[in-house]
């Protein structure tokens, strides 16, 4: 975000080429960066030795020897991939989503393509166990796949790149290497305002190893990988689409346009994002049964996992609007106080963790509720401080507007419930779920359309223009 802040402020007042002059700049720093931060990571976890100094501890797990080639191996990855986010939000600054868009999906198709190659060629099943270094061939041919599949999601950037004239000739002369360095300065203010959640995910993280009985570390992970979905396709897509234009508008001090631009995205992520949210707690549990309960995740993992994945979506709605509602204090150059209010509601989940694990004897449930708990503390901070920047009064009819989309969820969620409870023995888990997810899709939209709810019209005419184009 810092970059997009930056060109945007350069296209702006000097100009497309000084915006293009500053990314090249940051680009080249940043790859230079990220080379010998890499290498030194590579060269570290392969000379420290198996165990950890004093405890013991064996930090690499009981096959130290795989973990640390993985490692080395994999490494680059985090080169390509940064680069790639780097160019993603250029391009985003200057109306160009699409491949941001493509470049994961492909990325996805092409690690997968990796993995059915080296599952035709070492065959699906065998009988009784793979010999190790067969796992470790099969692992190390994935591998390559993985970094094939950054590679190409970094070169689907080139040519959008040179199209956008991010990749015009220029010469960084010194007030650009300035402004590089005020790029990287803010970057990461910017980053633990705009992260919050994530890092909030990351310390439950490092407590559930510490605090939960054997497999509570992996059920979270699970729970909380079920709940990005919709996030990342709802809010952090709408988000990202906003914000160069909530930056355009805050160099010009446009504070009632910025107003208008950030309710009316978050109305939509909302109309969106609450109907997911209510679904996925409804059908928490027949969502885990049918795509995890596998293999030795059996029963007790579903019973473990549902509460947590429930308390989970109470948390999408104010850790959606919170990416917006941060993004606001950095469209008008505020970028001290997203990071103190970052800074409470981590503090605050991290005690609300220790309260429900330690004092409560909660399992991963306490976790997911700590989580929710502080991300509405947050969403309430960031949107009581937009008074304070001088934005104007919110748009008038969002209680009511949110009232309605409630109403609609919660009859489509009971819907939705119903008809998996009814075809679940007759049609199996899979097939009961995805028809649960049809019949409460369409509950909603056609109590949309009862209610008179302004986005449905406005969001399906667009969907259809897509379809058009």
């Amino acid at each position: 975000m810092a970059l997009q802040e930056g060109i945007t402020k350069a296209d702006n007042e000097d100009g497309l080429a000084a915006g293009a002059e500053l990314f090249q700049a940051t680009a080249r720093f940043i790859f230079a960066v990220l080379l010998v931060l890499c290498g030194a990571c590579m060269v570290i976890a392969w000379c420290l030795p198996d165990t950890m100094p004093f405890t013991g501890a064996e930090w690499l797990g009981s096959d130290p020897g795989a973990i640390r080639e993985l490692v080395v191996r994999l490494m680059p990855y985090v080169v390509l991939v940064c680069m790639t986010a780097l160019a993603c939000g250029a391009l985003n600054v200057r109306g160009r989503f699409a491949t941001s868009s493509w470049s994961p999906i492909l990325f996805n198709v092409g690690w997968v393509a990796a993995l059915v190659v080296v599952g035709m060629t070492w065959g699906w099943e065998i009988e009784g166990e793979r010999p190790p270094e067969q796992e470790m061939a099969m692992v190390r041919a994935l591998g390559w796949g993985v970094l094939g599949a950054g590679f190409l999601q970094f070169a689907m950037q080139i040519p959008a790149l040179k199209s956008s004239g991010f990749l015009l000739k220029s010469d960084t002369n010194s007030v650009r290497r300035g402004r590089v360095k005020r790029v990287l300065r803010d970057a990461i203010p910017l980053a633990v305002g705009a992260a919050v959640y994530q890092l909030n995910v990351l310390i439950d993280g490092w407590m559930a190893e510490g605090m939960l009985p054997d497999g509570g570390p992996t059920l979270y992970y699970y729970a909380n990988r079920l709940q990005q979905l919709p996030m990342a396709l709802i809010s952090i897509s709408a988000a990202t689409a906003a914000f160069p234009v909530l930056l355009a508008q805050g160099q010009r001090r446009d504070l009632k346009g910025m107003r208008e631009l950030h309710d009316r995205t978050q109305r939509g992520v909302i109309y969106l994002l609450l109907p997911a949210a209510v679904g996925l707690f409804t059908l928490a549990g027949p969502h885990i049964s049918a795509l995890l309960a596998h293999g030795e995740f059996g029963s007790e993992g579903v019973v473990r996992a549902t509460p947590a994945l429930q308390y989970l979506t109470l948390a999408l709605i104010p850790a959606g609007a919170a990416l917006m509602a941060t993004r606001v204090y950095i469209s008008v150059g505020d970028k001290r106080t997203p990071v103190v209010y970052s800074i409470v509601s981590l503090a605050l989940n991290t005690g609300l963790n220790v309260l429900f694990l330690g004092g409560l004897d909660m399992d991963i449930e306490g976790l997911a509720l700590g989580t929710a708990i502080s991300s509405w503390v947050h969403l309430f901070l960031l949107l009581q401080g937009h008074r304070k920047l001088g934005l104007p009064k919110a748009v008038p009819g969002t209680p009511s507007l949110i009232g309605k989309i409630l109403v609609a969820s919660l009859i489509m969620g009971l819907a939705a419930h119903f008809v998996d409870a009814a075809l679940v023995e007759m049609w199996g888990e899979i097939a009961a779920l995805c028809a649960a997810i049809l019949v409460g899709a369409a509950a909603y939209f056609a109590l949309a359309e009862l209610l008179k709810i302004p986005i449905q019209r406005e969001f399906l005419k667009r969907l259809l223009g897509r379809f058009k184009s």
